[in-house]
């Protein structure tokens, strides 16, 4: 019996042929992954914009640059330079990958009125970008969107909730306390029952302990700093002090002044600089929980300071005065 080989070579064009029609039926069948152009995004200049409007579940929230400066309006407090430039950028690189859906079902996308984000931003009056968000995609790498007056939605690039979605509090820039550490001359501490005043000046002139008895050694200069009564504390000691200092952030601002009943002082500090830099931090206790509240002359609003951090800041301001690290040894009574 002899084969027919151009009949069975006619059969798998045919076959392959079929194949490749239902593959592309069953494709275009669905009404998400029709043709599609992607819209075109505009080119939005990052210094052009002076205000954001942000509205989600959290609360209205209004930034506007006023004299260079991006504040909270109404309260013109200073914004978060970090999640500013976080939600510049992504106004600014925005894009699009895919289109979604065009069914209108909001709510599966988290665009429903409860759940979503929505973004406007202006440079004058102009709206130059506007976009309302939905949740993350399951990969973490997209965010579901669609653009007012357009029900369809799409797959934008990057997790963009957490560049906008959050409350005028967080917003809020956090510093309590902010200088150049090398322009402080003179520091009041009071940690505990530890308490003294210490003055920057140059240490004499010396020779590099691995250098001694060599000719021609080099001659360093140190800074060190002496306490009133003329006990020393080595740089070393008191730069960690300074550091933390001189990039200080709260935990969140009170709205009042909370009770002083029963609280102790955990740390007083007062700097001399280019200004008068000063900072109260005290302790509350209320059973097993300890809080720490303060005020500073940089913010006119009490705030709270987590424990961890006025735990490093008593721990660096009391290795000033203890001997072994150099330091005065002077107490309060």
């Amino acid at each position: 019996m002899k084969l027919n080989f151009g009949r069975i070579r006619s059969e798998f064009v045919v076959l392959a042929l079929v194949i490749i029609g239902l593959t592309l039926f069953l494709l275009l069948r669905n009404p998400d992954r029709v043709r599609y152009e992607l819209p075109q995004i505009p080119m939005v200049e990052r210094e052009a914009m002076d205000r954001i409007e942000i509205q989600s579940k959290k609360g209205q929230v209004v930034l506007e640059k006023k004299a260079g400066e991006w504040q909270l309006q109404p309260s013109n407090h200073a914004v978060d330079p970090s999640r500013l430039n976080s939600a510049l950028d992504a106004l600014v690189d925005l894009s699009l990958t895919t289109l979604v859906s065009s069914s209108k079902d909001f709510q599966r996308y988290g665009m429903d009125p409860d759940s979503a984000v929505q973004v406007k931003a202006y440079a004058g009056k102009e709206v130059v970008q506007s976009f309302i968000l939905g949740k993350v995609a399951s990969t973490y790498r997209h965010t579901f969107l669609r653009f007012p007056d357009d029900h369809r939605i799409y797959h934008a690039s990057g997790s963009l909730r957490t560049r906008f979605e959050y409350s005028a509090q967080d917003w809020r820039d956090k510093t309590v306390l902010a200088f150049s550490k090398d322009e402080i001359s003179e520091i009041d501490v009071t940690a505990g029952n530890w308490s003294g005043t210490f003055v920057r000046q140059a240490a004499a002139p010396r020779v590099k302990d691995d250098e001694k008895n060599v000719a021609g050694s080099e001659m360093t200069s140190t800074v060190e700093w002496k306490s009133t009564d003329g006990h020393s504390v080595e740089s070393k000691i008191m730069d960690p002090l300074l550091q933390s200092l001189s990039e200080l952030s709260c935990q969140e601002f009170l709205q009042a002044e909370p009770d002083a009943t029963g609280t102790t002082i955990a740390l007083r500090v007062s700097l001399k600089g280019s200004k008068e830099y000063q900072l109260q931090l005290r302790q509350a206790q209320n059973g097993e929980t300890t809080r720490y509240t303060g005020t500073s002359s940089m913010v006119a609003q009490w705030f709270v300071m987590p424990a961890y951090t006025v735990e490093d800041l008593t721990g660096k301001a009391e290795a000033l005065f203890k001997p072994q690290a150099g330091g005065d040894s002077s107490r309060k009574d």
